[in-house]
C-alpha cells in the first residue's frame, strides 16, 4: 500500500466528521433548533407518537436525562411537540421538521456528489472493517 503522498486515515475521518458536523448544525441553527432536537423530532415523526421513557432510551448515547429534559421543554415552548409522558409532534412541529429534512437531504445530495453507489458502500464497507479490527 502506497501511503506516502495521503495523510493517515484518521485525518479523513476527523476532517469529514467536522465538516458532516459543521454543515449539519449549520441547517440546524437556520431552523432554530440543536442537534438533539432534531433527534428527538425526528425519533417522534418516526414513531408518529412515541413514550417518554422509549425516546430516552432511543436518545440515551447521545444526550443525559438533563439535556433531553431541558430540550423537550424548549420544544414544547415553541410549540414544537405535545405531550407530557408520550409525545407527538405539532403542525408547527411537523412543518419544521420537513423543511429542515429538505435542507439535510440536500446537503446529503451534495455530500455524495460524484461518487457512485459501489464507491460509497466499498467506503461503508472499509469503515466497517477498520472499526472492528479496533474493536477487537
Amino acid at each position: 500500500m502506497n501511503t506516502a503522498k495521503k495523510m493517515p486515515i484518521g485525518y479523513y475521518l476527523k476532517k469529514a466528521d467536522h465538516l458532516l458536523t459543521e454543515n449539519i448544525n449549520r441547517i440546524h441553527s437556520a431552523f432554530g433548533i440543536t442537534r438533539i432536537h432534531w433527534q428527538i423530532l425526528h425519533s417522534i415523526y418516526n414513531a408518529s407518537e412515541i413514550e417518554k421513557h422509549t425516546l430516552f432510551q432511543t436518545l440515551k448515547p447521545f444526550a443525559d436525562t438533563h439535556s433531553l429534559e431541558k430540550s423537550i421543554a424548549a420544544l414544547k415552548e415553541r410549540d414544537l411537540i405535545s405531550g407530557s409522558d408520550q409525545f407527538s409532534l405539532t403542525e408547527s412541529g411537523v412543518n419544521l421538521y420537513n423543511e429542515c429534512l429538505q435542507k439535510q437531504i440536500a446537503f446529503r445530495n451534495q455530500t455524495v456528489a460524484g461518487i457512485t453507489e459501489q464507491e460509497y458502500f466499498q467506503v461503508i464497507s472499509t469503515l466497517e472493517k477498520l472499526i472492528d479490527n479496533i474493536s477487537k
